[in-house]
């Protein structure tokens, strides 16, 4: 049976939701990278994957829906592909890099988002790529550049693959470490994050709303945010997560830059990025995916011109050049 019914504000995110039912089904295409969901359908199912003009036709044994679900703390996480699959989970990620130890790029390659990482970090600074996996995108940083830069992800398993990989390149640092407690980095530290589907991740697991403002919060901290700032923060994270945390590492310094590359629109990710309590300038930019059919015209201007949003984090441009073949990229400068 073909089916086309889900509104387009729910095509975002695929989750299991049935028994295997062996049946030919249609849905309009995702907003994050089309060959990632193709190499994580085969993954997991062995399904066959067919590109029919505007739609995917997926031969496989899911029943699929699309949305943003509410978890067991009252807040709305999402639903992403195979989401049966813990992506916030370590074990998830040891068995996923140990099946599969081949390097594979999340969203966009190195090349696809370069001419915005030259645009806002320098190349002499300091950078933390979080939830590296086995990509080669520190690598290709190297190669233009960059001369120091940290990457930690949660798997000991992918770390310690890469440490060896890489154990002649001294610009770059492997390190195994949970982004919810990232306090064996000193503070004021780096002079960029970089964030390629990890928050996604985050919004995919147990307790995701929790979860991100803790991620959140760690990457922003820095040096001259005031005492009663950080006051604030530890109150609205005791009353969002139902707890208070500890507060880690300040890992951003003034003026740092949050670059957050991710499938998320500025509905679902807006709402977390944009707290007075962070101080984020943030700067969207709605890129096209690799394969995108988009004009060369399009795709320039995509990279030029951040799309203007409105106080409330809606598109202030009714016109923005979202559309489903789209990344989204959010440039979060910590003001000093």
């Amino acid at each position: 049976s073909f089916r086309h019914q889900c509104p387009r504000h729910l095509l975002q995110h695929f989750s299991p939701t049935a028994k295997f039912s062996a049946e030919l089904r249609c849905c309009a295409a995702p907003t994050f990278h089309h060959h990632q969901l193709q190499q994580d359908i085969h993954h997991h199912t062995g399904c066959v994957w067919f590109p029919l003009a505007t739609f995917f036709v997926v031969l496989c044994s899911i029943d699929f829906i699309h949305h943003t679900e509410m978890d067991e703390e009252g807040g709305a996480r999402d639903r992403s592909a195979f989401n049966s699959c813990n992506y916030s989970d370590s074990a998830y990620w040891n068995k996923r890099y140990t099946d599969d130890p081949k390097p594979f790029e999340w969203y966009q390659c190195y090349a696809g988002v370069s001419p915005l990482v030259r645009r806002f970090i320098p190349l002499s600074s300091r950078v933390l790529v979080v939830g590296c996996g086995n990509a080669v995108m520190s690598e290709d940083m190297v190669k233009d550049g960059y001369k120091d830069i940290v990457n930690i992800d949660i798997s000991p398993i992918v770390i310690e693959a890469m440490q060896k990989k890489y154990h002649s390149m001294p610009q770059l640092q492997y390190m195994t470490m949970d982004v919810l407690d990232m306090s064996s980095l000193d503070d004021c530290s780096f002079d960029a994050v970089i964030d390629k589907g990890t928050l996604d991740s985050i919004m995919c697991g147990i307790g995701a709303p929790c979860n991100a403002e803790i991620m959140l919060a760690e990457i922003s901290r820095f040096c001259s945010l005031k005492f009663s700032s950080w006051q604030c923060l530890l109150k609205e994270a005791s009353l969002f997560c139902g707890h208070s945390f500890l507060l880690g590492c300040r890992v951003l310094k003034p003026g740092g830059v949050y670059m957050l590359i991710t499938y998320g629109d500025p509905r679902l990710r807006m709402p977390h990025l944009n707290r007075n309590v962070f101080g984020w300038s943030i700067n969207l930019f709605i890129i096209p995916q690799p394969g995108s059919r988009r004009s060369v015209q399009s795709c320039s201007k995509a990279y030029a011109e951040p799309v203007l949003l409105d106080m409330d984090g809606t598109y202030a441009d009714k016109n923005a050049p979202e559309d489903m073949e789209s990344h989204f990229v959010y440039m979060c400068t910590k003001e000093s």
